[in-house]
């Protein structure tokens, strides 16, 4: 997985104190953002740049400079994103300058006067999405074309099968998650970032190297452009202040994260996401309303009392805390029930009998058994659809 040393070669780029001068006297008020590194005595700068859709905090704390070490005082001259505050949530604790919000003249001053002598590094993100790309490798083939933003029948009355096709993406996520964690690494977050005819944009692992680089987060990296409409982000674990801010700030309307796991600690706690209603956990029982979560499935085919969600929920906690929970051989063994819940949907999709098939749930296994193949973590095909009856021979 990638390195922070990577991170760094790809991000630091030449620059200088004219550059970053020029920057802030910019007309057409570019966004940018600098901070000063209390071990080296140097300036890391970033600004707005057509390519990118990352704010300059936000880049500042993805270049791979150990934030909780070098990192002095953080300068701007915008107001600050939900990305930007999630980000500094997570990773730092560090307050702003803010004097350069109506005028840029201060931090200009500041730069002449205080910072002269200093070197000057552009920070840039142009080289993560390949780096992203390379650790968790897109899935070129096209998607099921089933809406994935439906949640119950398009029909009344009809089983459209949608209740069953966001639990077999969020199994998909446990998958990956079970069977790409390093032994006795700290992964232990998932996610896949899907469009909404259920196409994968992008998936991603938590990288512990880096404080930025959740598996939500490096997702988002890996697709590398503002996030489509209607979008949704199937993730093991609810989504962080971080990753809540940049989800919210780099997307319209119509979006929606689901999650396989609750998480309690302060870093999940009133996130961007649970005030703007747009992450749901993926439950399981019959009496939460709208679309349910996984049922695991134990040896012998006997559905458990308990949801997965449940399961999870009652486990970490006596960990204290769902990272060092995830990479546990408790975790793995109730992740295997999700992955017996999708090897006995993959059962019944196998053989070409018509009954009981739906075409929402087949196009989605389809698709998600291929993507699985795709990147390693593979299991058994389904079966092509039934030809429908009336176009049968004989």
């Amino acid at each position: 997985m990638t390195t922070n040393q990577e991170i760094l070669q790809s991000a630091i780029k030449s620059g200088s104190r004219r550059d970053l001068l020029e920057s802030l006297a910019d007309d057409s008020r570019t966004r940018v953002a600098f901070f000063q590194s209390e071990s080296d005595r140097d300036i890391y700068y970033s600004r707005d740049a057509t390519a990118s859709p990352y704010s300059p905090i936000v880049k500042l704390f993805l270049s791979g400079v150990r934030a909780n070490i070098d990192i002095g005082r953080i300068y701007r001259n915008y107001s600050e994103t939900n990305a930007d505050m999630g980000t500094v949530v997570l990773c730092g604790g560090f307050f702003f300058e803010d004097d350069g919000l109506s005028s840029n003249k201060s931090l200009r001053e500041l730069i002449n006067e205080k910072f002269r002598h200093r070197g000057f590094h552009l920070v840039s993100t142009s080289g993560l999405k390949a780096l992203m790309r390379r650790d968790f490798p897109l899935y070129e083939a096209p998607g099921p074309n089933v809406d994935i933003t439906l949640e119950t029948p398009s029909t009344p009355g009809t089983h459209d099968g949608f209740h069953t096709v966001h639990r077999l993406y969020m199994a998909t996520a446990f998958r990956i998650l079970r069977n790409k964690q390093n032994p006795g690494g700290r992964e232990g977050v998932a996610a896949l970032l899907v469009d909404n005819t259920g196409r994968i944009l992008a998936w991603a692992l938590k990288n512990p190297a880096h404080p930025a680089l959740h598996a939500e987060s490096s997702s988002i990296l890996a697709y590398g452009e503002r996030l489509p409409a209607d979008f949704r982000i199937y993730s093991t674990l609810k989504p962080c202040a971080m990753c809540a801010g940049w989800i919210t700030t780099l997307s319209g309307d119509g979006h929606l994260v689901y999650y396989g796991q609750n998480d309690t600690t302060y870093a999940a706690a009133r996130t961007f996401l649970d005030l703007g209603g747009g992450s749901k956990l993926l439950d399981g029982r019959r009496h939460v309303p709208g679309v349910r979560g996984i049922v695991p499935i134990y040896a012998g085919g006997r559905k458990a009392d308990v949801t997965l969600a449940e399961m999870l929920d009652d486990a970490y906690r006596s960990t204290g805390s769902p990272i060092a929970f995830a990479t546990s051989d408790e975790a793995r063994t109730i992740y295997g029930r999700s992955d017996r819940m999708l090897w006995h949907k993959i059962q019944k999709y196998r053989d070409d009998t018509p009954t009981g098939r739906n075409r929402n749930v087949w196009a989605a296994l389809n698709y998600l058994t291929g993507f699985l193949n795709h990147i390693g973590v593979g299991t058994a095909n389904v079966a092509p659809p039934p030809v429908p009856m009336d176009t049968r021979q004989g």
